[in-house]
């Protein structure tokens, strides 16, 4: 039969033990700033006091270039580059966003906008450019 020893209990001396917890401690106060990456987010406001448009986003996303593309039900297509926005309106001319509200929006590899609407069909936005255009669903076709 094999004798079986009890298990010792660890010995720590009371000075080691004191430093070993407030090593402990003070690691966890300060674990917040052992982050790989500084969290930086600042709120932005967009131009437009009309409170529909803040409520209305539909669609983010972010070109190669870095601009943030965002569109909203109501009031069209915004461009941001960390300090202003443009926007993009339909207008009367042709060469503006599509006057149905929009749903979606994604840009390719080239950098193309493509924002789908509710029922007015597809816009294709080259910022580059600026110029808008339109394919809509023609079922005589």
């Amino acid at each position: 039969m094999i004798p079986i020893k009890k298990a010792s209990r660890l010995q720590i001396p009371a000075g080691k033990f004191t430093a070993a917890l407030l090593f402990i401690f003070l690691f966890i106060i300060n674990a917040n700033f052992l982050c790989a990456q500084q969290k930086i987010f600042n709120s932005i406001q967009i131009p437009n006091t009309d409170a529909s448009v803040t409520r209305g986003i539909l669609g983010i996303t972010q070109d190669s270039q870095g601009y943030i593309w965002f569109i909203t039900r109501a009031k069209g297509l915004y461009r941001y580059d960390g300090s202003q926005f443009i926007s993009y309106t339909h207008n009367a001319d042709s060469n503006s966003i599509s006057s149905a509200p929009l749903e979606s929006i994604a840009i390719d590899s080239n950098d193309i906008i493509w924002i789908g609407t509710l029922g007015g069909g597809l816009d294709k936005f080259d910022p580059v450019t600026g110029k808008f255009t339109h394919f809509r669903h023609n079922p005589n076709r």
